[in-house]
């Protein structure tokens, strides 16, 4: 009797990681996928286009966590390498990373890393909570400035302030606008799909 509620037990563990990492897969492709839909549309101000990703990434942590996120926007990224259409403006190859604005793509990754970590705890709609996101978001984001800038400077042999004028001004003030929607609406969407993706 004891060895059959042990294998029961047993079944049941396996079936429940089995359920936990197929329900994983579908948010990661799922999150990967908006991405994709999302990400093309853009508005060229300069060499670095305004898009949507950035506030897709800003939702993602809320929604799926950051491990999950990060799974998400490298398979966004491996998607437009391989000649997928989903980078701004449905550019897609390799090209587009080894390009002068490739850091703002790869820098998608520790943004995601250093958002989501500081943020993980923090999703619920507490003001308290609201506000450490939003700091949250602003230091991923920084992150993910800093890795384009670089990139930019090394591939253009361009100085700091140029580089900044051209690639960071410009989405400043769009990015917060970004922070702020995610701030106040990512928290109601973490409730809501949280039985499903934790």
């Amino acid at each position: 009797m004891a060895s059959t509620t042990a294998v029961t037990e047993n079944t049941e563990k396996k079936n429940r990681r089995t359920d936990t990492r197929t329900r994983n897969l579908v948010f990661c492709a799922l999150m990967a996928a908006v991405m994709c839909v999302l990400s093309p549309f853009a508005v060229p101000v300069g060499p670095v286009p305004i898009t949507l990703a950035t506030l897709v990434l800003y939702f993602m942590i809320y929604i799926i966590g950051w491990k999950r996120s990060v799974i998400s926007t490298a398979i966004y990224i491996l998607l437009g390498v391989i000649g997928l259409p989903v980078f701004s403006g449905g550019n897609a190859g390799p090209g587009v990373i080894a390009g002068p604005t490739g850091g703002f793509i790869i820098g998608y990754i520790p943004m995601v890393i250093v958002m989501g970590v500081l943020m993980e705890r923090h999703r619920t709609g507490s003001l308290k909570d609201h506000i450490f996101c939003m700091v949250s978001m602003i230091i991923g984001t920084v992150v993910l400035y800093a890795v384009g800038l670089v990139w930019f400077i090394l591939m253009m042999k361009s100085d700091f302030a140029t580089a900044f004028a051209a690639c960071c001004a410009p989405f400043i003030v769009n990015d917060l606008i970004k922070m702020a929607l995610a701030m106040l609406i990512g928290p109601v969407l973490h409730t809501r799909l949280s039985r499903f993706t934790d």
